[in-house]
């Protein structure tokens, strides 16, 4: 009996915990640690260039004002990877880590606030964190196996522009 109250729990847990995860990656609210990482978009690769903004997208029509992206220059090819943080860990800005946002890399390559896109993905990320040396990108996934899965891939990497 034991084991299957046991066996239970677990299924009902590890539902909660899928369902947390959807409708955290779904969740259009930006907080306003993330508007102020939004904001922080820096460097001379975006300077002097303009770029005529793309359609709005079905989210952008939701949230009404939200900052706009487009692919800018390609920094190059750059070793790509993925990693976890236990509870309650902090990035190398003090952030808390999140999914399709937070990335690791070397800042001599790729600054802090630096947004960046990867090569064939329109998730725009946002540098975080380091511990990694070199072109290396460290992508923050939420769950081990997703990350043991997404292994070692060798991809294009886009500066990103917030356009209106």
């Amino acid at each position: 009996m034991k084991r299957k109250t046991a066996g239970l729990l677990a299924s009902s847990l590890l539902s909660v915990l899928c369902l947390a995860n959807t409708v955290m990656a779904a969740s259009p609210l930006v907080t306003e640690e993330e508007q102020r990482a939004r904001d922080a978009v820096t460097g001379p690769a975006f300077a002097g260039k303009t770029e005529e903004a793309p359609p709005l997208t079905a989210a952008e029509l939701v949230a009404p004002g939200a900052p706009r992206y487009v692919r800018g220059e390609s920094l190059g090819i750059f070793k790509t990877t993925a990693y976890i943080a236990g509870a309650g860990a902090k990035t190398a800005t003090g952030t808390t880590p999140k999914l399709n946002h937070t990335v690791s890399a070397d800042w001599a390559q790729i600054p802090a606030g630096t947004k960046i896109m990867l090569e064939g993905s329109d998730i725009v990320y946002t540098v975080e964190d380091t511990g990694v040396k070199g072109k290396v990108v460290d992508l923050f996934l939420s769950i081990y196996e997703e990350a043991m899965e997404y292994g070692v891939r060798n991809r294009e990497i886009f500066l990103v522009k917030e356009v209106y």
